[in-house]
């Protein structure tokens, strides 16, 4: 993982939509200014700042992030939102290399979300108006 400035960024592996389940590595970018998580196939920055994500998670969409506990030998942070993808929950899966790199971006997105919704609601610190599972 690589902290730059307010922004946390590196390789993961993501679990595909597919019936497969392929993991799929994907250059994982936190972007404060667009309050989402965005993913690219490439990881250098000079692709990142003129390339479009091959996708992005919004942060007023998740509801959760947390350890996927079914595994306690896989690094994997589960993410969960609320659209609408097939009228249901979507969960994102992105597989960390160790223990510290899954807790480190559990942390970052955490802080990253809460900060968020505290600033676009205009809440006082330590009052949630989602339900954001910590």
């Amino acid at each position: 993982d690589i902290m730059l400035g307010e922004k946390q960024q590196g390789w993961l592996k993501k679990k595909s939509k597919h019936f497969l389940g392929i993991w799929q590595k994907r250059y994982f970018v936190v972007n404060l200014d667009k309050a989402e998580l965005e993913y690219f196939e490439k990881g250098n920055s000079e692709y990142i700042k003129t390339a479009k994500p091959n996708g992005s998670i919004q942060f007023t969409d998740i509801i959760a992030v947390e350890p996927e506990t079914k595994s306690q030998s896989d690094f994997i942070v589960s993410i969960r939102t609320d659209t609408n993808y097939r009228s249901k929950e979507r969960k994102f899966l992105l597989r960390a290399p160790n223990a510290e790199s899954m807790h480190n971006w559990i942390r970052h997105l955490k802080n990253a979300i809460i900060g968020h919704k505290r600033s676009a609601s205009c809440l006082p610190p330590g009052i949630e108006r989602s339900p954001l599972k910590l």
